[in-house]
């Protein structure tokens, strides 16, 4: 199997399963273990904002929102290269990581087939 993970937890789930060998990609925040730092990186932030204060990352991200911009980016030509079987992301906070949305538009628009993609969510 070919796994991608968007999702810094799920990366480490991968590696604790001993699937560290099938992870073909990693979004650019999955940093541990150190093993996932050598994996291609399929996405990044599209903005920087690690030194800005609160009040003007959240007004980033309200234009953002307001003009239906992407925080986040999904390199479609490595996906497709990647080849990945499964993807695993997230649905619960579109600010704090690669959406859903995002995964499910960018897999069905470089993809020439259904990769299967679990999109975790917190369940209380």
């Amino acid at each position: 199997m070919r796994i991608c993970s968007l999702l810094p937890s799920a990366t480490e789930m991968v590696y604790a399963l001993g699937l560290g060998d099938q992870l073909v990609g990693v979004s650019h925040t999955c940093d541990y273990p150190n093993e996932a730092a050598d994996k291609p990186v399929v996405s990044r932030s599209l903005r920087g904002i690690s030194h800005l204060d609160s009040a003007e990352i959240d007004g980033i991200i309200q234009q953002a929102r307001a003009n239906n911009n992407p925080l986040y980016w999904i390199d479609g030509e490595l996906l497709r290269e990647l080849k990945p079987d499964l993807i695993i992301t997230q649905e619960l906070c579109e600010v704090c990581a690669v959406g859903s949305g995002s995964v499910y538009e960018t897999a069905a628009r470089v993809l020439d087939y259904q990769p299967v993609i679990i999109s975790v969510r917190p369940a209380g």
